[in-house]
């Protein structure tokens, strides 16, 4: 009776624990990492939000561009980032602390800069605007 009473408290340390250490990985210490990625030859994007670190980030945006020659153009740390693309291929990204802005300033500096853009992706670190 003793042993299966241990073996249940044991449990309910081990379930704590595997909880608690859930927790602590979900805790960024603040920060996430947002990205995107780009490829040329397609005009393929990919994106990610709320990673824990850079290259977590860059891996997964991409890993969503699905192209041999996809590159990441604009990674963030608890910010927003926006890419547009000119009628004549080039590109243009921006980042800032809100995604309207993201949006404005890649549009803005794409149509200065290339004329007719269109905005192609946008993203916030923590997925949606902060």
């Amino acid at each position: 009776m003793k042993t299966k009473r241990n073996l249940v408290i044991a449990l309910g340390l081990i379930g704590q624990l595997g909880i608690a250490s859930l927790s602590a990985s979900a805790d960024f210490g603040g920060y996430r990492f947002g990205s995107i990625a780009y490829s040329e030859s397609t005009g393929r994007f990919g994106s990610s939000w709320g990673y824990a670190n850079q290259v977590e980030a860059n891996e997964r945006a991409l890993s969503m561009c699905h192209r041999g020659d996809c590159r990441t153009v604009v990674w963030f740390k608890n910010a927003c980032g926006s890419l547009a693309r000119a009628r004549n291929g080039a590109i243009v990204w921006a980042w800032i602390s809100s995604l309207t802005d993201a949006k404005r300033l890649a549009s803005n500096r794409c149509t200065r800069e290339w004329g007719s853009c269109t905005l192609i992706c946008s993203v916030c670190s923590a997925g949606n605007e902060p």
